[in-house]
């Protein structure tokens, strides 16, 4: 019996359509990140507190599994292209870079944290006169005042993981609509600031090629996390665009390598700082949640030191066992999500075991719209982005490398291949969408995204060379509800529901 062609393609599993459904939702909320405005609530701005507990982080880590759902279907990308736009345009909002608009200075609470932060996040001779990590202190020294968030010294991991969003935004579309130039915090006391892709991405090179140690992340401390963050940011536009800009991640590795990274006998890193603070003099010590987004991080980069930073981490927490309770952080869910990530990421197959097990333990749970998200047990009116979206980017790997792989150049013809534009989604969505050269074929599969199976919809199929010679089956029959567009474009109506669509260019004469 001949194998159904469709079934080769690559294809996107129930619950990552079912997250994508909420993400798109969120994404289109119509909030207002503005100085005068405030963030939808569903925008996570809880999570790690006092490192990430801000909306931002949302965005980014919410883009991570959009990076490798675009190559699960690289002929349909407008989506993931769309929702990356929207994130990033609330990204370089007031809201965007709160912190450092409003963490200004010496922090007036510094006596008053939590003392378990003391010999966790805040050296404990210095606890009660320190500043906590998440307190970005614009104005500190040795740097001064400088409100612009892309601009300052002390301020690395903004503009770094403005650079990853956008990197990721170029890789997926084959084009830069952010190399025109867009304003950052316009409603800053300021006047707000004016800056392109490549501006960001220059500013940060200038910064940290003159820094080998590394720029600081907040005043005044420098976070491996960061750092690295913001070199596979350089990474993924080096692969885009062909440059090199990646030397000065190199350049601080030789020295992260021996001044932030602890090395077994062997030779081997077994862990890594949170940070070092030169003003203060003072290292303060990692825990292994911190070097499990480290590895994360250095996958791509340094994927032999991720190896070694994530032996560590596992071997630390447990998660080979064959039985007793997965070691985790029940109001921390980030955690062991990203630690299924790495482990599929790496291919530790008893460990992904594991944590998939534990996964389906976390409240899987499918909305009346179908949508899907874990609940994590937390009982939040909305699901947690970070945690969430870190979950699903593990669901998207599914073999060994498939992280790294979505942020390497894209060495196929996808931009120029036919490929679906102009799907009325939420209503209806693409599970399957790619081109198949040898045969000539696009292999589209759908499915209601939405409770409105039977209702009629379209889509086109563009970049057709010659497109009234393209044929359109779903399944094995002829599909007749296609429309010539123009030379190069067909549109194709059909229910809203499941089918199984081959365009392929007719052979031979007319």
């Amino acid at each position: 019996m001949a194998v159904d062609p469709v079934a080769e393609v690559p294809q996107v599993p129930a619950r990552l359509l079912g997250w994508l459904k909420l993400l798109h939702q969120k994404a289109r909320v119509d909030d207002d990140w503005s100085r005068s405005g405030a963030p939808d609530p569903g925008w996570d701005s809880y999570s790690t507190a006092p490192l990430t507990s801000w909306p931002r982080f949302d965005l980014i880590e919410s883009a991570y599994a959009i990076a490798l759902l675009a190559d699960r279907t690289p002929a349909w990308r407008e989506l993931y292209v769309d929702i990356l736009d929207r994130l990033i345009r609330r990204y370089v909002t007031w809201w965007g870079a709160v912190d450092w608009m409003t963490l200004k200075g010496r922090d007036p609470q510094r006596h008053a944290y939590p003392e378990e932060w003391r010999g966790t996040f805040i050296p404990a001779h210095l606890f009660g006169d320190y500043e906590a990590p998440g307190w970005t202190g614009d104005g500190l020294e040795p740097w001064g005042h400088q409100p612009d968030p892309i601009g300052a010294d002390g301020n690395l991991f903004y503009k770094g993981f403005l650079s990853l969003l956008l990197g990721l935004r170029e890789r997926i579309s084959g084009e830069d609509r952010w190399e025109d130039r867009f304003a950052v915090v316009p409603d800053a006391d300021e006047g707000g600031w004016v800056y392109s892709h490549r501006a960001v991405n220059e500013t940060l090179v200038r910064q940290w090629g003159s820094r080998p140690e590394g720029c600081h992340c907040e005043n005044t401390k420098i976070f491996p996390y960061c750092l690295s963050a913001a070199g596979l940011a350089l990474f993924v536009r080096d692969g885009n665009a062909g440059s090199d800009s990646h030397w000065v991640f190199e350049q601080w590795f030789a020295e992260a390598q021996r001044r932030y990274l602890h090395h077994g006998r062997d030779g081997a890193v077994t862990g890594s700082i949170l940070y070092h603070d030169p003003i203060a003099g003072v290292s303060m010590p990692g825990l292994p949640p911190i070097d499990l987004g480290l590895a994360f991080y250095l996958a791509a980069q340094r994927p032999e030191i991720a190896e070694q930073l994530w032996s560590a981490v596992v071997n630390a927490l447990g998660w080979r066992a064959a039985e007793g309770p997965v070691a985790h952080i029940p109001d921390e869910p980030r955690v062991v999500s990203l630690g299924r990530v790495m482990a599929r990421e790496l291919g530790d197959e008893a460990a992904a075991a594991r944590l998939d097990a534990f996964a389906d333990e976390l409240e899987p749970t499918w909305t009346d719209d179908r949508g899907f998200f874990f609940g994590f047990g937390l009982g939040e009116e909305h699901p947690r982005g970070q945690p969430n979206a870190t979950m699903l980017l593990a669901e998207a790997i599914d073999r060994p490398g498939r992280w790294r792989e979505a942020l390497s150049p894209v060495t196929d013809d996808r931009f120029v291949q036919p490929s679906v534009r102009e799907v009325d989604f939420p209503v209806l969505g693409l599970h399957q969408a790619a081109f198949d050269p040898q045969s000539e074929s696009l292999f589209v599969s759908t499915y209601a995204a939405s409770a409105t199976d039977g209702a009629t919809t379209s889509f086109t199929i563009a970049n057709l060379d010659d497109a009234p010679r393209w044929l359109v089956f779903d399944g094995d029959r002829p599909h007749s509800r296609t429309r010539l567009v123009d030379g190069r474009t067909l549109e194709v109506t059909c229910g809203v529901g499941e089918h199984h669509f081959r365009i392929h260019r007719r052979q031979g004469g007319a």
